[in-house]
Order: structure tokens, then sequence, then C-alpha cells
């Protein structure tokens, strides 16, 4: 295992006890290199803050789908929401002992 696959650090949209979601495309090379072999140290980010901290996982692609997210729109009146779609990816993951 190389060196730069020591830690890994991600942005997450939601997250639980065994899986998480990130959005889809950002960064196709860490998708790859995320689930490819055991990562020994995972750490998920929500809004910039840690959410968790998984030592020893093997990650794996549970679905790619879509997802309708409401966001304040800084095109229309300051208080408007507008509707998004956006690519998203569920990744499940289980501790290797």
């Amino acid at each position: 295992m190389s060196e730069g696959r020591q830690q890994l650090e991600i942005e997450v949209i939601e997250w639980d006890g065994n899986s998480f979601t990130i959005e889809a495309g950002i960064n196709p090379q860490f998708e790859h290199q995320l689930t490819h072999g055991i990562v020994p140290l995972l750490i998920l980010r929500h809004n910039g803050r840690q959410v968790q901290h998984l030592k020893n996982v093997r990650v794996r692609v549970k679905s790619t789908n879509f997802q309708r997210s409401m966001v304040e729109s800084h095109l229309e009146e300051e208080n408007d929401l507008a509707d998004f779609t956006r690519q998203v990816m569920v990744f499940e993951y289980e501790e290797v002992r």
C-alpha cells in the first residue's frame, strides 16, 4: 500500500453507521481509490466538521442515483428556494479485522 493511501478525507452529504453519501463526479480518481483495497484511515466530514473516523475499512459502491435538494437561490429574491438535482453515490463500509 502506498504512502498516499494512509489517510483519506471526504466531504459527505449524509452518513450513518454503515454508509455515506457523496456528490458523484467531484473527484473520480478519489472515488476509484476509495473502493480499491482496505482504507487504513477514512475521515468523513460534513460541512467541514469531522463526523466519522474509521479505521481499516473496506468500501463499496451501494448505489448511484439522483437527489433533489432545496437551496437558497442567489439569482432570485433573497429568501427564495431553488430546486436542483445532483447525482450522488452511496457507499457502504465495513471494518476489516
